[in-house]
């Protein structure tokens, strides 16, 4: 009697494994393998491109470029400003703003402020140096400085044109010298007191001069006032229009 065959006879039927047939698995792995592989370094690549999906895009360059470089990196030099030194530090995104009223001097009031100049200058020498104001243009301030912020700018340049638009030209006359401050008392000035409105305080004047600290001196003024009041007696200065300076911007607007 024949007992069960050994399973060892029943494996001696499979064929074995070929060279040929090796590398074609091999074969057949090596696409999938290499797709895998190119996924992943996408996959990477985006992770390193979108890092944080919540980052804002970048400004562009004409946004960059709006201010200048020097407010960008405001150094303060009172070297550069006849020793003047700002009531205010500068501080970046406020912009020092005042209104006021410019005019041409006639040849008659020039030639007084220029006589003024000269002897006043004589007086300070040489402990102190007299600074003309404004060498072409006279101006008679109409408000303090004010600090804007850059969304402020464009609002109030248009309602003060429109407020300066509805009013008609004048002229204005003056009545004798006074000294005025700054507020830190860091500069003395003289000025031309305007007649129409005397009694504000202060006063609205014309500045023709300035002296470092208190240089010059009410005493000063006196003197000054007592010996030229008598010039600006006939003196009448058409005004035509307001002028606004905010930061190194500056506005114009002409009355009717």
């Amino acid at each position: 009697m024949k007992g069960p065959q050994p399973k060892a006879l029943a494996s001696s039927k499979a064929k074995p494994a070929t060279a040929a047939g090796g590398a074609n698995k091999l074969k057949r792995n090596l696409p999938e393998t290499n797709e895998k592989n190119s996924n992943c370094q996408a996959s990477e690549s985006n992770k390193r491109v979108r890092q944080d999906p919540n980052e804002l895009p970048p400004l562009p360059d004409d946004f960059l470029n709006f201010f200048d470089e020097k407010d960008k990196a405001w150094k303060d030099d009172p070297a550069q400003h006849d020793g003047r030194v700002r009531s205010k530090p500068h501080v970046e995104g406020n912009w020092a703003t005042v209104v006021y009223v410019s005019f041409l001097p006639s040849a008659e009031l020039e030639d007084l402020v220029e006589q003024i100049r000269t002897k006043l200058g004589k007086r300070l020498y040489p402990q102190h140096t007299l600074t003309p104001i404004y060498e072409d243009l006279l101006h008679i301030s109409l408000s303090r400085t004010a600090f804007l912020k850059v969304f402020q700018i464009d609002r109030f340049v248009e309602l003060l044109g429109e407020k300066v638009s509805q009013l008609q030209r004048f002229h204005v006359t003056f009545n004798g010298f006074s000294q005025y401050l700054n507020d830190d008392e860091t500069r003395s000035f003289l000025g031309a007191d305007v007649e129409q409105g005397k009694d504000q305080v202060p006063k609205f004047h014309a500045s023709i001069a300035s002296a470092p600290t208190v240089a010059i001196t009410p005493k000063m003024a006196k003197k000054i006032n007592k010996e030229f009041e008598a010039g600006l007696k006939d003196i009448m200065v058409p005004i035509t229009g307001v002028q606004c300076k905010i930061g190194n911007k500056s506005y114009s607007w002409q009355f009717k």
